[in-house]
């Protein structure tokens, strides 16, 4: 969980085939560079906001950075975020009695 108001990037393995794979954080400055390692044999995809998957390959080079155009993700209109997660984490632990 990420306050909505800190400037990031978040890249989340979706299905990793090691256990301890973990969000990877940056600063929203940062640009990412992933390289395909060539000698790899295994078939691999990347998706990009849970929208559609592209197939990679080796030697394929991904690059991410913050694009210059900003889009809301979420609107609490005049709700703090902290006031908002405090209700459903409270709502929740009340249901689970």
């Amino acid at each position: 969980m990420v306050e909505p108001d800190v400037d990031l990037i978040i890249c989340t393995p979706i299905c990793p085939h090691l256990l301890y794979s973990r969000a990877f954080i940056a600063t929203a400055d940062r640009v990412i560079k992933v390289v395909v390692s060539e000698s790899s044999s295994h078939e691999a995809m990347v998706t990009v906001d849970g929208q559609n998957g592209y197939e990679v390959r080796g030697g394929d080079v991904i690059i991410t950075k913050k694009s210059r155009i900003r889009m809301p993700m979420v609107r609490l209109n005049e709700r703090n975020f902290f006031d908002v997660l405090r209700g459903k984490i409270y709502d929740r632990g009340e249901s689970m009695k």
